[in-house]
């Protein structure tokens, strides 16, 4: 009696320590797919994703652009503008099929990596995955590169119809006439 007394507090332990050792296995459990976690891959993916967008919406407009451009008329005078217009769309579709190609290539650069640097991280002496210094310097990289297409946009040339970016010699100018 006095020994199954005393096995009830092992019985009774028994499940705890079980869940327990089930709890710290599992942490050594590695991610198939890291790439998911990480902020950079998710931001190319959009981009792609995006770019993907375009190129069938651009697509649609070089294929109505074709399609005006065979109905008119040779001698009509239409004819150069819409065949400029349909050479400047079929432009913009090799762009955006460029831009395309390359959000593949560095999504997959980005795949690569990440999961290198995630099995790096569970090495000793092994780098933090994933590393928050890396993530801050593309926001700031990605921040700076888009303030500069926004500027890029706003500088508009003197003698422009917007009155926002005119000088105070062409304001000057136009109140006389």
């Amino acid at each position: 009696m006095f020994y199954v007394e005393h096995m009830k507090k092992y019985l009774i332990l028994a499940p705890f320590l079980i869940v327990l050792g089930f709890l710290s296995l599992s942490c050594e459990k590695k991610n198939p797919a890291p790439e998911l976690e990480d902020l950079i891959y998710m931001d190319l993916k959009q981009e792609l994703d995006i770019s993907t967008k375009q190129e069938a919406d651009i697509a649609k407009q070089v294929l109505v652009d074709t399609q005006n451009y065979k109905k008119v008329l040779p001698q009509s005078g239409q004819s150069t503008p819409l065949r400029n217009k349909m050479s400047g769309s079929e432009n913009l579709l090799e762009i955006v099929r460029q831009q395309k190609k390359y959000f593949e290539i560095k999504l997959e650069q980005r795949r690569r990596y990440v999961r290198q640097r995630y099995l790096e991280s569970f090495k000793e002496g092994g780098r933090p995955w994933p590393d928050t210094k890396e993530i801050d310097d593309y926001r700031v990289r990605m921040k700076l590169q888009r303030s500069k297409f926004t500027k890029d946009a706003e500088a508009v040339p003197r003698g422009t119809s917007d009155t926002k970016h005119t000088s105070k010699a062409d304001k000057k100018e136009k109140s006389k006439k």
